[in-house]
């Protein structure tokens, strides 16, 4: 802090900030007060970024679908996509794909994103979903549903597609972490926290796939191994429950619970196939410590708020 004038301090704006807003001597800011924090905000004009260009020339399917969706999380609102060849090298299909339906294909992984022009070599993506703050603890809870409402599918073995259904959380997810990266609302610190918690979240959905896949080439299981996956399941649920109620009691309750089915898991006699399906499943069992951290450390970040409050200090 520098003095200046006979009461009042000034503090110094990073520049790399001052340059991705746009923002010049003269210009406006938006200054809102958060308990101990003072918020400052580009004006929704000067938040505007230029589109985010990318030649995908040469770049296989998996690299594009990575970059894509990073650049989707940071919240950038356009994207330009060049591509010479007009097609993509599809490694899983092992084949090349036109450009235009692999994008299309691809934006519809994202809320809010479209195509809004396309030529032969390039595209243009526009990204029309407004993003509040607000939004997130609704999407984070949508996130814990659909992942459960995956687990009920494959434990009742009825007609679903697993792809869809992994897309659908995918979707979910990529618009979260679109939320925590462009929110000024909420410290680095619980932003990295969810960020953390959210990531396993994804490779649920993953695993979860493969677990349906898996399930396809085992003609009649076995019910003590349908009857553990289902077990394994219900431990995700005491998980969700534990996120949002930790009480003491159910903290306990859940790490019993984690090492009996652990056990069961590694000690269980079954085929080889369904073998494979409960130690892909057991990914589930080994998050609790993701869980956890991300809880206690939430609390404390809660707990340092509550005490500057209770001190008055802002």
């Amino acid at each position: 802090l520098v003095k200046q004038g006979p009461q009042s301090l000034v503090v110094t704006l990073p520049t790399t900030w001052l340059k991705e807003n746009n923002l010049k001597k003269g210009r406006e800011v938006i200054i809102t007060e958060s308990e101990n924090k003072l918020i400052i905000a580009a004006t929704e004009e000067q938040k505007l970024r230029q589109p985010y260009v990318l030649n995908i020339t040469d770049c296989t399917h998996y690299y594009i679908i990575r970059i894509v969706t990073m650049a989707y999380r940071l919240g950038y609102d356009e994207m330009q996509i060049h591509n010479e060849k007009r097609v993509v090298t599809h490694l899983r299909k092992n084949k090349p794909v036109p450009t235009k339906k692999f994008m299309r294909d691809l934006t519809r992984r994202f809320i809010g994103m479209e195509i809004v022009s396309e030529n032969e070599e390039t595209i243009m993506i526009k990204c029309f979903t407004a993003v509040t703050p607000e939004e997130a603890k609704n999407v984070q809870r949508r996130i814990f549903l659909l992942l459960k409402e995956f687990m009920e599918k494959i434990s009742s073995q009825k007609s679903y597609d697993p792809e869809e259904e992994h897309d659908r959380v995918a979707k979910f997810i990529n618009y979260y972490f679109r939320i925590l990266h462009t929110t000024a609302t909420m410290s680095n610190q619980e932003k990295m926290l969810l960020y953390s918690l959210f990531s396993v979240q994804d490779k649920i959905a993953d695993v979860l796939r493969h677990c349906s896949l898996l399930l396809t080439k085992i003609k009649r299981p076995a019910k003590e191994t349908t009857a553990l996956l289902k077990e394994i399941f219900d431990f995700y649920n005491e998980l969700y429950v534990f996120f949002y109620d930790p009480a003491k009691e159910e903290k306990r309750k859940i790490v019993q619970k984690r090492y009996a089915l652990v056990k069961k898991v590694e000690t269980c006699k079954a085929s080889p196939e369904e073998t494979k399906l409960l130690f892909e499943a057991k990914f589930i069992l080994e998050i609790i410590n993701d869980f956890y951290e991300c809880v206690v450390g939430l609390k404390t970040l809660q707990n340092e708020e509550n005490k500057k409050e209770s001190t008055g200090i802002r």
